[in-house]
């Protein structure tokens, strides 16, 4: 199989995760000229994660199809263990801006006691 095909099965699967991602950017440029910086936020973060969903799947079959070329399964091993790794981070960082989209430029409700 192909690098191709085999990233088109990866993302197929992917596919309800993807949609998601998709919708959430379009619904945060909805948003974006009355609640600019939590929208912001969400079409950054749902942007990186779309983004890093689809890098992910190409960088996973080039380094398997890397492999072929001698590379051993130890550095076969850590190259995916390095994708996977990066892949986590950034998916953190963007669940984090989403949650803090959620609460970015909220305001007490009129009589509310602060704490």
């Amino acid at each position: 199989m192909s690098i191709m095909s085999n990233v088109f099965a990866q993302l197929v699967g992917q596919a309800p995760l993807l949609l998601v991602y998709v919708v959430g950017m379009v619904v945060a440029l909805s948003y974006l000229p009355r609640h600019h910086r939590p929208a912001m936020m969400t079409l950054i973060a749902t942007g990186a994660l779309l983004a890093v969903s689809i890098l992910q799947a190409f960088l996973v079959q080039y380094v398997i199809q890397s492999n072929s070329s001698g590379m051993g399964s130890p550095g076969l091993g850590g190259m995916l263990s390095i994708v996977g790794l990066a892949s986590s981070l950034i998916r953190a960082a963007a669940t984090g801006l989403i949650i803090a989209a959620v609460f970015t430029g909220r305001t007490a409700p009129a009589g509310a006691v602060a704490s």
